[in-house]
This record gives structure tokens, sequence and C-alpha cells, in this order.
């Protein structure tokens, strides 16, 4: 009588339970993948709004007047026609204004990053941020 090989139905029990314990286990990190990449997307885009606002204030620290965008205090204004022109990115975002935040870039209302122009002459544009939401 020949013996066949292949697994018993209780090692395939065994095999089924282990599988489903690794799953179990690996989908939170996985899952929170998609948090992390959204709050590294927001940090490079808050990098490319603090260094547009800062080679906006260097351009008009050399000539005050320019068509390009509109200022305020020698820095762009907090709207689509300042630092909104200086900086694109991708459809997968929201841009707006908020009142108290200024202008953002945003996946929601608690994931995004900002720019909000100088209240005052020689004050400093400020870079609100929130990825808490993401």
């Amino acid at each position: 009588m020949k013996r066949q090989g292949g697994f018993t139905l209780i090692e395939m029990i065994v095999v089924i339970v282990i599988l489903g314990i690794l799953a179990v286990t690996a989908a939170p990190k996985f899952l929170s993948l998609e948090k992390e990449a959204k709050a590294g997307t927001l940090k490079g885009i808050e990098a490319a709004i603090v260094s547009a606002a800062s080679m906006a204030h260097g351009v008009l620290l050399l000539n005050p007047t320019t068509d390009e965008f509109t200022d305020i205090h020698q820095y762009p204004t907090a709207d689509a026609g300042g630092i909104g022109k200086l900086v694109s990115v991708s459809d997968d975002l929201t841009v707006k204004a908020l009142t108290d935040v200024g202008y953002v870039w945003s996946y929601s209302d608690t994931c995004y990053a900002g720019y909000q122009a100088p209240a005052e002459a020689n004050a400093e544009p400020t870079y609100p941020s929130d990825t808490s939401g993401c």
C-alpha cells in the first residue's frame, strides 16, 4: 500500500489559523501607511510654501512692486492671487482660504498645511499645519 503525501485536516487548520494571526497583526501597519504618506506629502508642501514665501520676500525687497502675485508687507498674500500663484500642487488636495488659519492645502479639516501672511510690517508669515486627521 502506498502512502499518500499531503496535509492532514489538522495541519491545514493550523496553517490557516497562523495566516489569520499574521494578517490581523500586519494589517494595522499597512493601513497606517496612508496616514504617514499624507502627512509626509503635507510636510513637503509646507517646505515648498516656506521656500516660495521666502523667495517672494527676497524679490519684493529688491523690487517692491510686482505684477506676478499680490503682496502684503513684502510677502505674498494668503489667497489664490498671492501664495496660490507661487505654489501649485496635485489635484488630490483641496485648496481653500480659512479665516483663522489662512490659505491651506488640505486632505480634510484636520489634515492640512497652510500659509498666513504677516498681519503687520516687519513681521513674518506663519505656516499653520495639522496632520492629526490624516
